[in-house]
């Protein structure tokens, strides 16, 4: 995947955590908030990490 391309995700993820920030509006409670956060985190990490590969 292209540096763009993989910036874009990365942009999304921040969206995402940003997002959870305001979970209460999204009628999430704090465990669904929770699962949210560890699916960003994974994601996150991931991104980072092909990010560091290219």
């Amino acid at each position: 995947m292209s540096k763009i391309g993989l910036l874009t995700l990365l942009q999304q993820d921040v969206n995402d955590i940003t997002g959870l920030i305001n979970y209460q509006e999204y009628g999430l409670t704090i465990d669904e908030m929770k699962k949210q956060a560890r699916g960003i985190i994974l994601n996150l990490q991931e991104h980072l990490e092909k990010l560091a590969e290219n």
